[in-house]
């Protein structure tokens, strides 16, 4: 019976990472058998000597010893060869001798190696494969060398070819780290800041991180913050508050091995910020260290002020339109492009530099402020907007060339009754996604007794100087969404995710009722807070089959079930039972399968694609998978063929006591939760490793 603690397996040796730095090493043999455990303690910085008649020296040791790298002694061994030797390495063909030496070395403590002699042995010689800094030794404790050697070369071929150069800039991180905080009781503190860099980063990222990106991390070692590697090298600063508030603290919300998206809950220092901008140092001190949200004129200043320093956004607004509250608008893009990360046909849930996106902005406002977010923060990105407002137009227009954004920023003038995505008209042929702040208000009266705080146990805590064609229309913000839902059906093939903001829960509970009306499998729904003061809610919706991270696509803040969607992930627990057999039975389960399955043993994760509910029928037959599946490749799991349109495509990754099923693409949630039951079932009928 299995006890609780790990089972003892005797047989096995203490595998170590010998630190010989500067030790003596004695070598005893010249032959092809010494040249190899030469140059292994040679690696690790020893000092050699090697004892061999010179007649017996192959061209490597000969060479070793011309260009002084060892020292040599041109005789066989004596006993004096051991005076004053931290390791003997023998190898040469005389079995009596060796076993004498050995025995020497018994007496005098001293660790040795008889070569092919594994009783004589008080350590083993691995199959090691070095890549910089990383070393991976393969021992069969002395039963088959040849076999190690194999084992090594297929455990090499699995790595990424990157992960060398990636722990030599964790060691170079590591070692800054130190100097920023040396004392003995930051110790767990830096330990665990170095793994969330590790886990949080790829090895493309690690190993792409230069010396500048390394000093602009550093600075959020103290808060125990890890940014994501794109914000480090855009040079942003730590994103927004719901107070307009500077983060020093962060709880990660949006999670999987290289993805988090995070908000914000600690408010600024104005102090500091009124010593970085000379503008709202005027604001600041005129109203004696202390910011009036009712007063219009530091609203603006502060909202200038924030987007100049943490996003180098320049902005001008006038007096009578609105001033955006730039937290909540940013947690939007954020989310948009989450949404857009993990629902792209690489199947990475990663934000890829290189791809190019294109989304439409349905009013962009007088300050542009959602196109000027989401160009500034992803380099690669293009924006259409639209706007009603002559005015507001005017404004925004001047913003986008106060920033220089012309070439990725395109406005259209429109009016109440055109379409509310005119892709035609902006020349868009398909578009990634559109974003909207709908006016939130049925009319103008709501919208005075919003301000006024009727209904409510006090005012609202800022200013809004918004006008009423920007805050008012027919059936308020629930009204505005539900006439885009509309027009979506007509526009299924050209635009991916279709979002907006909303103002009020009840107003996301009229959307969502709508949205399955329509016939909508996919859809999503976000908190954005502001703060502990100001909610809004997020909802996007899509007519395709690519399906976002759970955490991304269902709210924690949202209890409400009818308001979710079906979960995109399930996690089928495997407490106690070897990974490497829950791996095997993965594989063997979807392998048997008709359908297209692409196994990556080095990852323990694979992608399956179902035409149909394949896994029910009793008799099963093997296929054909690489050539007919679109799979990621080998580092990140990326693809260039079509796009496949099978109903079902289904993550599976294999971890310590448990295996996790991402639902990836497919409108069928039936067909999803009735493969996870089939999958669990396999699993649970496997033995105990």
């Amino acid at each position: 019976m299995k006890g609780p603690f790990p089972e003892v397996q005797g047989g096995g040796s203490l595998i170590l990472a010998w630190q010989v730095r500067n030790k003596r090493v004695l070598v005893v043999g010249g032959g092809e058998v010494a040249a190899g455990r030469i140059l292994n303690v040679l690696n690790a910085d020893a000092k050699v000597t090697v004892v061999s008649p010179r007649e017996g020296l192959n061209d490597e040791v000969a060479y070793r010893v011309e260009q002084n790298q060892v020292d040599y002694v041109d005789r066989k061994f004596e006993p004096s060869d051991l005076n004053g030797v931290d390791m003997v390495l023998t190898a040469v063909d005389d079995p009596e001798a060796s076993t004498q030496i050995y025995k020497l070395c018994k007496e005098r403590r001293i660790a040795a190696n008889i070569a092919d002699v594994p009783p004589e042995c008080d350590f083993y010689f691995g199959s090691v494969h070095r890549d910089g800094p990383l070393q991976i030794m393969v021992s069969t404790n002395g039963n088959g060398p040849k076999l190690a050697n194999i084992v090594r070369r297929q455990i090499a071929a699995n790595l990424p070819k990157n992960i060398g150069a990636a722990i030599t800039k964790v060691g170079t991180l590591r070692r800054k780290l130190r100097k920023v905080a040396p004392t003995q009781e930051e110790g767990p503190k830096r330990m665990q800041w170095m793994s969330k860099v590790c886990e949080s980063w790829s090895l493309e990222e690690l190993c792409d991180m230069d010396e500048e990106d390394m000093e602009r991390l550093l600075g959020f070692y103290k808060p125990g913050i890890v940014p994501a590697f794109e914000e480090i090298r855009l040079g942003q600063n730590q994103p927004f508050d719901g107070a307009f508030g500077w983060c020093h603290d962060r709880q990660d919300i949006f999670r999987n091995h290289k993805l988090q998206l995070r908000y914000f809950t600690i408010t600024i220092d104005f102090e500091s910020l009124a010593l970085q901008d000379a503008d709202f140092n005027k604001i600041y001190t005129q109203n004696k260290g202390k910011i009036d949200f009712q007063d219009p004129t530091a609203l603006q200043q502060l909202t200038k002020s924030l987007l100049k320093r943490d996003f180098d956004i320049k902005l001008e607004l006038p007096d009578d339109r609105l001033c955006p509250p730039v937290p909540v608008r940013y947690n939007y893009v954020r989310w948009v492009q989450t949404l857009l990360d993990t629902t792209s046909d690489s199947y990475t849930d990663e934000y890829n530099p290189s791809r190019q996106v294109i989304g439409i902005d349905i009013g962009v406002g007088a300050s542009c402020i959602y196109p000027l977010l989401a160009c500034s923060t992803r380099p690669q990105w293009r924006i259409g907007g639209t706007e009603i407002d002559p005015k507001s137009l005017s404004s925004a227009k001047a913003n986008i060339a106060l920033n220089n954004f012309q070439p990725r920023i395109r406005l259209l003038q429109t009016t109440s009754s055109d379409s509310l995505i005119p892709l035609d008209e902006l020349g868009i042929q398909h578009a990634d996604f559109t974003m909207c702040n709908p006016p939130f208000f049925a009319s103008k009266a709501e919208m005075d007794a919003s301000y006024a705080g009727e209904g409510k146990r006090k005012k609202p805590s800022a200013v809004c100087t918004g006008a009423e064609i920007e805050m008012v229309c027919g059936g308020g913000d629930a009204g505005f969404v539900c006439r885009m839902m509309e027009e979506s059906k007509g526009l299924k093939d050209r635009v991916q995710w279709f979002t907006s903001m909303l103002g009020k829960l009840s107003s996301l509970g009229v959307v969502v009722t709508r949205l399955k009306e329509a016939g909508v499998a996919n859809w999503a729904v976000a908190t954005l807070r502001a703060g502990n003061k100001t909610r809004r809610w997020a909802v996007a919706w899509s007519w395709g089959k690519m399906r976002p991270l759970n955490d991304v696509a269902r709210s924690h803040e949202i209890s409400s079930k009818e308001l979710l969607p079906f979960p995109t992930h399930f996690s089928i627990p495997t407490p106690g039972k070897d990974t490497i057999l829950m791996a095997a039975t993965v594989n063997q389960t979807l392998s048997s399968l008709d359908l297209q399955w692409i196994w990556k043993e080095s990852k323990m994760a694979g992608v399956a694609l179902a035409e149909e509910n394949v896994w029910s029928r009793s008799a099963r037959r093997k296929r054909k998978k690489q050539e007919l599946i679109k799979f990621p490749s080998e580092d990140n799991m990326d693809s260039d063929e079509e796009e496949d349109d099978s109903p079902l495509g289904v993550k599976i990754t294999v971890l310590k006591d448990e295996v996790c099923l991402r639902w990836l693409r497919g409108n069928e949630s039936v067909l999803f939760e009735s493969f996870c039951g089939m999958l669990k079932r396999a699993l649970d009928n496997s033995k105990v490793g």
